[in-house]
């Protein structure tokens, strides 16, 4: 296979979960840091070459309120238990470039789970050159050339890509609060990553209201703005450090992402029609015309199942009928291009893409698969009408997820149990390559299947009323580049399409997990060194 048959895979990780490496720059800018003992902390000054540490104005530790956390209005006040290191800190930074934390030189004086609150500023050192204005590497606009990226000139582009999320939990992006703008966009590009995708919802988009003080309190300069007009300034700061930008459609309504409860997995829900969709994106892609920087619009986030219950964030209780009435409370899941016509997705992307190349003619169309982004099965004999050389397509891939929910669809094999779907799942994972999953028309009555049935599917066959739980790898992962290929890999194996792995993740200390360990093994191994991946080498992993 030529290596124009590959992968343009985005290895896609979420600035949470970097280490804490703060940044400072201009006077005016505020720079500050709020850090869980033990955990890496490095002050630092890097807008421009040269600056250095001036001040320590504020650095406290202990267990300090979250009220008492605000950038340039930090208190030193603890509930049981709290020292200052301002004087510490400061005669130890002072005029260095980089200055990283102790933990051993103070912790012991007030012990347990606390945090450092510090806050320091920068100045032009003796050497200080300002950086460039504007990188001359920005990628767009880009193409999809069979199962590659290219550029304008038909050269093959790699993408190293950081989630930088918050905008749909708190209408602006996070760590504007801690650190100034420009420092977070030169820190992405100096880390080695060339694009952002950034998170919008489009409750904010609509309503554009006025930031809170406080989410943007070490950037005065964003102050008293609308949410719109903070997305600008955050993409013109990634335009000029020279990294791309990603957008991403993650909520409908501004909170926390993902469950199946969130009433978010689809389109539309109660409080925003598949219109105000729609419309959310027309206005993001007519905004968007003015940054180079802008290459991609994935469309929404995690398509997923819906199920009645309450959000993990600050959403209203979900209720699931709403999208299918007449199910009661049973899980409602979209289809690629069957299944009810509104809950098609197929059809919807279309739609949304259209308007998005009406608006900005330059940007990538992102389909994201179903399931939270995992299967992609139907795509290649039933790809969208949307211009070929504009598509690209988004897989996920997390540790905890051991099922690939399927709709209208029935597994073969013995029944080896039946029961609700709560007590089943444990079960089917303890059985191992025994269990193909559970086949279900309610949560309470499902069936635990024998896996005798082949390919991606396990053997399950249509049946409307059913929807099945399908084990997605056996349980030591031997089978997770087939099983991978077959759901979604396929498309680069056979140069249908590109695929950008926009999302993977886990903790600091995940080697400490076996199974985490075991599965982050097999998928960067995937990504680096499996067919068809090995063919063109072209996602570079970091961290």
């Amino acid at each position: 296979m030529s290596a124009m048959h590959g992968l343009t895979a985005l290895a896609f990780l979420a600035l949470a979960r970097l280490p804490q490496i703060l940044v400072a720059g201009a006077a005016q800018e505020l720079n500050c840091c709020f850090v869980p003992v033990g955990q890496p902390a490095v002050l630092a000054c890097d807008v421009t070459q040269g600056e250095v540490i001036s001040d320590v104005p504020f650095a406290y530790y202990g267990d300090i309120p979250v009220e008492d956390r605000v950038c340039g209005a930090d208190l030193a006040r603890h509930k049981s238990c709290g020292v200052d290191v301002q004087k510490h800190l400061l005669q130890k930074c002072h005029l260095q470039q980089t200055c990283e934390v102790d933990w051993s030189e103070f912790s012991a004086q007030c012990p347990g789970n606390h945090e450092l609150v510090m806050r320091w500023t920068c100045k032009a050192g003796a050497s200080t050159s300002t950086r460039a204005t504007e990188h001359k590497e920005l990628l767009g606009p880009l193409f999809a050339r069979g199962s590659i990226l290219a550029d304008a000139r038909g050269e093959r582009v790699r993408l190293q890509g950081v989630n930088w999320p918050g905008a749909h939990i708190s209408h602006v992006p996070s760590g504007l609060d801690r650190a100034p703008l420009a420092s977070i966009a030169t820190r992405i590009r100096e880390q080695g990553f060339n694009v952002v995708r950034l998170t919008w919802d489009v409750n904010t988009v609509l309503t554009n209201p006025t930031v809170a003080n406080r989410r943007v309190a070490a950037n005065p300069q964003l102050l008293g703005k609308r949410a719109l007009d903070v997305m600008d300034a955050v993409i013109e700061a990634l335009q000029i450090a020279g990294v791309a930008v990603w957008l991403d459609n993650h909520m409908l309504d501004t909170d926390w992402c993902c469950t199946e409860t969130d009433c978010n997995a689809f389109w539309f829900n109660a409080n925003h029609s598949m219109t105000d969709w729609i419309e959310a994106w027309r206005v993001v892609a007519r905004r968007s015309r003015q940054f180079k920087a802008v290459v991609a619009a994935g469309l929404k986030n995690e398509i997923r199942r819906v199920t009645t219950g309450k959000s993990w964030g600050s959403g209203p209780f979900c209720d699931a009928s709403f999208f299918q009435p007449g199910l009661g409370n049973e899980p409602v899941g979209a289809q690629w291009a069957t299944g009810p016509k509104h809950l098609q997705w197929r059809a919807a992307a279309e739609h949304a893409g259209f308007v998005v190349l009406e608006e900005n003619p330059d940007l990538l169309i992102s389909l994201s698969g179903l399931d939270y982004s995992f299967d992609l099965r139907e795509v290649g004999e039933k790809p969208p009408s949307l211009p070929k050389d504009k598509v690209v397509f988004e897989a996920h891939s997390y540790s905890w997820q051991h099922f690939a929910v399927v709709f209208d669809v029935r597994l073969p094999g013995s029944i080896l149990a039946r029961g609700a779907s709560s007590i089943l799942q444990s079960q089917c994972l303890a059985l191992g390559a025994q269990c193909a999953g559970l086949s279900c028309t309610t949560e309470d009555d499902c069936e635990m299947r024998s896996g005798e049935g082949a390919g991606p599917m396990r053997g399950a066959a249509p049946l409307g009323g059913w929807y099945s739980m399908i084990r997605r790898y056996d349980p030591d992962l031997a089978d997770f580049a087939k099983r991978s290929e077959q759901w979604w890999g396929y498309l680069v194996k056979q140069g249908i399409a590109p695929v950008v792995v926009t999302e993977f993740g886990m903790a600091h200390d995940f080697r400490s997990s076996p199974d985490v360990a075991q599965w982050w093994e097999k998928l960067s191994g995937y990504l680096t060194k499996a067919s068809p991946f090995l063919l063109i080498g072209s996602c570079r992993l970091t961290r």
